[in-house]
């Protein structure tokens, strides 16, 4: 744990946002946003054409009254509810809409890796200028609580982001800790490619930080409706 608090006290003094695509702004009543991504990793000795893939989708729909309900799924081996995450949650927003600093709170639940699963968050989100473009931070965080084995999972991502003319560049670093304690920490450098229509198409690559965790390649779609 001293590591994700190290993490969180670090991006607070680094990175001191416009909205961002998901995390502590709330939607419009009635607005979508769903993204789906493949993350390919290669272990050493593995040949190109066999990665490691990881498959994820995430959605949010606006309720209004500063709720938006949100889905969050993944897994490595879809056929297997032992490698399936599956988490729906309620976030409350609990600041203004127009002002700059934004902070709300979610709670929800689901299936984690075969078990189920208590979720609670929070995140904080601001608008920034930087070189003369407009950008966001945004600070995010939740806890899964296995009910069965009494144990947490537990991450933390920091993301800063940049508007382009047709495009947004972000760096997010994750750090992540699992019921066995284990500890992870990762850089995701990414570019969204603005599409038109509310989509972009996102290319990403992790780099481990902290941890045995293999460089992965990201290609994902976000789209707003």
């Amino acid at each position: 744990m001293r590591y994700l608090g190290l993490f969180g006290l670090v991006c607070l003094l680094c990175f001191i946002g416009e909205q961002s695509s998901a995390g502590a702004w709330s939607r419009t009543k009635g607005s979508v946003f769903f993204s789906s991504s493949a993350s390919m990793s290669w272990p050493k000795d593995r040949p190109l054409s066999l990665p490691d893939v990881y498959g994820s989708a995430y959605a949010e729909y606006g309720l209004g009254r500063s709720l938006t309900l949100g889905m969050d799924v993944g897994s490595s081996d879809s056929t297997k509810s032992s490698k399936l995450k599956a988490v729906g949650f309620i976030r409350y927003n609990l600041s203004n809409p127009n002002a700059r600093h934004q902070l709300a709170v979610d709670l929800g639940g689901g299936s984690y890796l075969g078990n189920s699963v208590i979720r609670a968050g929070a995140a904080f989100g601001m608008g920034l200028k930087l070189m003369d473009r407009t950008g966001w931070l945004s600070l995010e965080g939740h806890t899964l609580f296995d009910l069965e084995t009494r144990k947490s999972a537990k991450t933390l991502d920091g993301t800063l982001g940049i508007t382009m003319k047709r495009s947004k560049i972000m760096g997010q670093f994750s750090a992540f800790q699992s019921a066995r304690q284990q500890s992870t920490m990762s850089f995701t450098p990414s570019y969204a490619l603005d599409l038109k229509s509310g989509r972009h198409l996102e290319i990403s690559l992790s780099f481990n930080v902290k941890g045995k965790t293999d460089p992965a390649l990201k290609i994902g779609i976000w789209q707003d409706f």
